[in-house]
């Protein structure tokens, strides 16, 4: 039960990190 609701604020905190990666990619170019 408790690691539901942990997994829960891990997906919407990898959502943004997964958006600055493809950001990051061009810019490393």
């Amino acid at each position: 039960a408790p690691a539901k609701p942990a997994a829960a604020p891990a997906k919407p905190a990898a959502a943004p990190a997964k958006k600055a990666a493809p950001q990051a990619a061009p810019a490393k170019k």
